[in-house]
């Protein structure tokens, strides 16, 4: 279940919004908590965030081989193992019908990676904006904030969607207690 709201998040809030179902109101406002913020290298700043738009960009394409290549382990195993969490993600695009529509996808990044420590992990959180342009249809606009974790040592990130505080905490536990993920928000653009 864990690896169904992964992303599924992003994928029908923007398919509902292209579809004029939902439009929240509000905006994210990155990094209310910088003061647990410890400095990312240029090259890791420039990796996480290629990586986080990648995975961003292999949703919205229905690449499921890349999806499933950048997400954490924990998530893969919650699902029940890597074809279970293949099937879970195949069925969900089809489900959102985000491959069925012709679209461009455009990231950026609104401001800097931010790395706070565990005592387990090194946790980077990278604020990504995704802009999504359909002929004839408004421009959606989300700010996200995935997450990479990495065991402390490894050099190798894998990415959970940070769809809340709560979730990473209970996937785990020595997310720092004191720093707030910044929620997502979307819109629809003029």
């Amino acid at each position: 279940m864990v690896v169904r709201s992964i992303y599924l998040v992003v994928a029908l809030s923007t398919i509902f919004t292209l579809m004029g179902c939902w439009r929240p109101a509000g905006r994210a406002t990155p990094h209310k908590n910088h003061s647990q913020a410890l400095s990312l290298s240029s090259e890791e700043k420039v990796k996480t965030q290629a990586e986080a738009a990648r995975c961003a960009v292999a949703l919205f394409s229905g690449d499921v081989d890349a999806v499933i290549a950048l997400t954490h382990p924990k998530l893969i195993e919650a699902a029940g193992g890597e074809k279970a969490a293949r099937e879970q993600w195949k069925e969900a695009i089809q489900r959102t019908q985000l491959t069925s529509f012709e679209k461009q996808v455009e990231t950026s990044f609104p401001s800097e990676p931010v790395l706070v420590r565990g005592t387990e992990h090194e946790f980077v959180i990278v604020p990504l904006r995704v802009e999504i342009k359909r002929e004839g249809m408004k421009a959606v606009e989300q700010l996200l904030f995935p997450v990479g974790i990495r065991r402390r040592g490894d050099s190798r990130w894998r990415y959970t969607d940070g769809a809340s505080t709560e979730s990473m905490r209970q996937l785990f536990p020595d997310f720092p207690p004191s720093y707030d993920v910044p929620e997502a928000s979307i819109r629809v653009l003029d």
